[in-house]
């Protein structure tokens, strides 16, 4: 054997070999599954998504993770847009592969400006996911209604709302929904239905003047003919809405905390097993039917 080429390849590999005391990636090494595992804890897939980076064993895994979490805490609307766009790219890319999203965190910071980006967010979101978390900060923290109707009257500005009535269809995989929207009006809609949703939490949450009847609709048999679990935490009702009428076949188990005000109360869950109420003005519960 030439030993010019023999030498050619000793050097090949002493270049390819790791240098003595370097660690090995083991990692690396590791079955899919185990894997995507790992990328599934990430804090922020923005952190999953730049693993592609480091080798091509990691290039593509992210696209597969079950679960997804996204979280900034920046003001700027420069950053929230950039945010946004970069959440919607990488879901557009999941929704054209085999590879449904199980779970998807999505939580920021905004002022009265951006309502836009999270409305722009939900629609695609509900359309596709199987369990949505959705936690917007706002910098006013919940107050009591009074406050903010005085506040108003006084040049205060107005919060802004989140509108789950732009949905253009009906979310066909959506199981379990939890909206904390930081104090923010929540509009609904009269005529899209939640097939499959059997967990739905509202938190921290304003409905606006005549909202209580579409709030009603939605967590009943007719929007939300599988709903098992219902909480209400933390929501402000128009002083003319202090009548709150919920008709749920298969509801087994209602929370309401500080829901205000609330003065009547009236249920027909025929499969309610737990209740919990407390921090509300009601001054009368009723069970009907």
């Amino acid at each position: 054997m030439d030993s010019t080429a023999e030498d050619s390849r000793n050097s090949k590999r002493a270049r390819l070999a790791p240098p003595p005391g370097d660690v090995v990636d083991r990692i690396s090494g590791l079955d899919d599954d185990v894997l995507l595992h790992i990328l599934e804890l990430v804090p922020d897939a923005r952190d999953a998504v730049r693993t592609g980076a480091l080798s091509r064993r990691w290039l593509g895994l992210w696209t597969r993770v079950p679960a997804l979490r996204f979280a900034s805490r920046s003001v700027s609307m420069a950053d929230l847009e950039r945010f946004v766009s970069f959440v919607n790219g990488v879901l557009a890319r999941r929704s054209q592969s085999d590879c449904a999203i199980e779970s998807l965190a999505i939580s920021y910071a905004a002022d009265h400006e951006h309502n836009s980006l999270t409305n722009r967010m939900l629609g695609f979101l509900c359309a596709w996911v199987k369990a949505l978390d959705v936690d917007l900060s706002l910098p006013l923290a919940y107050r009591p209604k009074h406050w903010r109707d005085r506040n108003r009257d006084h040049g205060g500005d107005k919060k802004p709302a989140v509108c789950l009535g732009d949905l253009t269809t009906s979310p066909v995989r959506l199981e379990t929904m939890r909206l904390a929207l930081g104090s923010a009006g929540l509009r609904l809609s009269t005529t899209v239905k939640f097939a499959w949703l059997t967990v739905l939490s509202l938190e921290n949450i304003e409905i606006p003047a005549g909202g209580v009847r579409h709030l009603v609709r939605l967590v009943s048999s007719a929007s939300c003919p599988r709903l098992q679990k219902l909480s209400l935490k933390k929501i402000c009702l128009d002083v003319l809405d202090d009548e709150m009428r919920l008709e749920a076949q298969v509801l087994s188990e209602l929370v309401i905390e500080h829901v205000q005000p609330l003065v009547w109360l009236k249920l027909r869950t025929p499969s309610l097993r737990v209740l919990h109420i407390e921090n509300c003005s009601y001054e009368l519960l009723t069970f009907y039917g």
